[in-house]
């Protein structure tokens, strides 16, 4: 997906409905992973500073998880690919932060 679908001023309602996305995504309750984590992408350069945070933090959850059960927590091989897609985008708009702050 690599439409624009910022059009609407990112306020903390809608940052708490985007991180409810991504915590949906990752109970694996939906089976539209792909175009969550690709909606979320675009969306990485207008959230806040606190919902970059929180879904930082939901990622290094899930890992940890994942780590003491001995299991995959991603979903199916795809998911993880999608996942794997979503958490470097997010560690990239992290950095770019960070940069820009220096």
């Amino acid at each position: 997906m690599s439409r624009n679908v910022y059009t609407v001023p990112l306020d903390t309602d809608l940052e708490q409905m985007l991180i409810s996305a991504e915590r949906y995504a990752c109970g694996r309750r939906t089976y539209i992973v792909g175009d969550t984590t690709s909606y979320l992408i675009s969306l990485l350069p207008h959230m806040s500073v606190w919902c970059l945070d929180v879904l930082k933090n939901d990622m290094r959850e899930q890992a940890e998880y994942a780590d003491r059960l001995g299991a995959d927590v991603w979903g199916h091989a795809c998911d993880k690919e999608k996942w794997d897609k979503f958490i470097a985008a997010l560690d990239k708009e992290i950095e770019r932060r960070v940069k820009s702050r220096q």
